[in-house]
């Protein structure tokens, strides 16, 4: 996967931060990982200090990895809608 600039999530995700209301937006700012990824992250992190994860396995974890960053980063939008709106 390849990260898109700051400047295309920007355009690609503010018209999703527009149509959240401040209760949605409030919920999704608040979203915690499930106990199994979280699990599947740590696994993967101490056999990847390790050197002990076999390639498909780093794949996902770079994957893993990538896909939470851009959650935080809709997170952190979502959390801006929920304070700019009252919540």
């Amino acid at each position: 996967m390849v990260a898109p600039s700051s400047k295309t999530l920007d355009l690609l995700l503010d018209p999703i931060a527009d149509c959240l209301t401040p209760e949605v937006a409030d919920r999704i700012g608040h979203l915690k990982l499930s106990p199994a990824i979280r699990r599947r992250l740590a696994d993967y992190s101490d056999r990847s200090g390790a050197g002990t994860l076999g390639q498909s396995e780093q794949a996902e974890y770079r994957e893993l990895v990538e896909l939470i960053d851009l959650i935080g980063i809709v997170q952190a939008k979502a959390r801006r809608v929920a304070e700019s709106r009252g919540r």
